[in-house]
């Protein structure tokens, strides 16, 4: 029953995540912590990865590289603030403080008028994905937040640039600190293989997702992941 319910919701996510450019995590977290808490976040991350790198090479060509350049470096420094946050607050108090931002800044998103992102909302959204995604596991907000206006192409295209290079920094760091568990075990290989089905339904997914839909899904994303730090 655990392997089914894994295999389910890897299938779930990643067929939304491959449709949209965001909620894996979201959705695989709680669901692993609770079934399968030893696959946590070691396993987790290795699944994003094909997942995210398929998401890629499918939308290159919508690619916001600009953005990049500043994104990528803050996601770096963010890494190792979330690490000094992690010593300096409780996790308890570092949740709560994170969702807290997170509804106020999907707050803003609503009643705020239309914007066009410049070089420094993308560092400061690099930053704190890395801050987030470091200390909390979820980063998808600040990202998803600052290309909402953005075509559904180039969300996708964007976002899953940044998750790759994220993930595979925590990866790295995770091997470093000695904190790199994984079952290798049969279960793990279909995971990935539920993987790749849920890219493979995605791309039939897509091509009904407007702009307008993408930013509503966006923002109801956002509010989730803040509230479900705040209270849970």
């Amino acid at each position: 029953m655990t392997f089914i319910l894994i295999f389910i919701t890897v299938l779930i996510s990643a067929t939304i995540q491959g449709s949209t450019g965001m909620g894996f995590a979201l959705i695989m977290a709680p669901v692993l912590i609770y079934a399968q808490p030893e696959l946590m976040p070691f396993t987790l991350l290795l699944l994003m990865i094909p997942l995210n790198a398929y998401i890629l090479i499918r939308e290159l060509s919508s690619l916001n590289k600009p953005s990049l350049k500043w994104i990528f470096p803050s996601r770096f420094i963010g890494t190792f603030l979330g690490i000094f946050i992690l010593v300096i607050l409780t996790p308890e108090a570092l949740k709560v403080f994170v969702g807290a931002s997170t509804v106020f800044a999907v707050g803003l998103s609503f009643i705020a008028p239309k914007f066009s992102p410049n070089n420094k909302a993308y560092f400061c959204a690099g930053l704190v994905t890395g801050i987030t995604e470091t200390s909390t596991g979820v980063g998808g907000p600040p990202l998803a937040l600052v290309y909402q206006y953005e075509k559904a192409s180039v969300m996708r295209a964007s976002i899953a640039a940044c998750f790759l290079f994220g993930e595979i920094i925590s990866i790295v760091i995770l091997i470093v600190m000695g904190s790199s568990s994984i079952i290798l075990n049969q279960d793990i290989s279909f995971y990935f293989l539920s993987v790749f089905l849920g890219l493979y339904l995605s791309n039939y997914i897509k091509r009904y997702i407007n702009d307008k839909t993408l930013r509503m899904f966006v923002l109801v994303f956002s509010l989730v992941s803040g509230l479900m730090l705040v209270f849970f």
